[in-house]
């Protein structure tokens, strides 16, 4: 049901392209998730159907209240700029894609 020039932005976790221990079953997850993100990709590539895998790095959200309650909240991003940078990728032309969007906190991981 979509048109030519839409775009699909999958929300996945920086851990698509790093580990932390502790952390398998999430991170294969993901893997699993950005390997769906690429095949889509190529999939809808010949519709101009753009697809978008999104990799935040910490971002300051609730989640963190339930696994890492005392995390370090102020080196993180803000919701609002992943958003941007969301919107920004969005809004190229459509002779252009943004196929991977990693994002992170100036203060790298946390």
């Amino acid at each position: 049901m979509m048109k030519r020039g839409a775009t699909i932005v999958n929300s996945l976790s920086v851990v698509t392209n790093r580990v932390f221990a502790g952390s398998a079953a999430y991170i294969a997850s993901k893997h699993g998730a950005l390997g769906l993100t690429n095949t889509l990709r190529e999939e809808l590539r010949p519709k101009g159907i753009r697809v978008i895998a999104l990799l935040p790095g910490a971002t300051n959200t609730e989640i963190w209240n339930s696994f890492w309650p005392h995390a370090p909240r102020k080196k993180m991003m803000s919701p609002a700029t992943v958003a941007g940078a969301v919107v920004n990728a969005i809004l190229l032309p459509p002779n252009a894609t943004l196929e991977t969007l990693e994002i992170l906190p100036t203060a790298g991981l946390l």
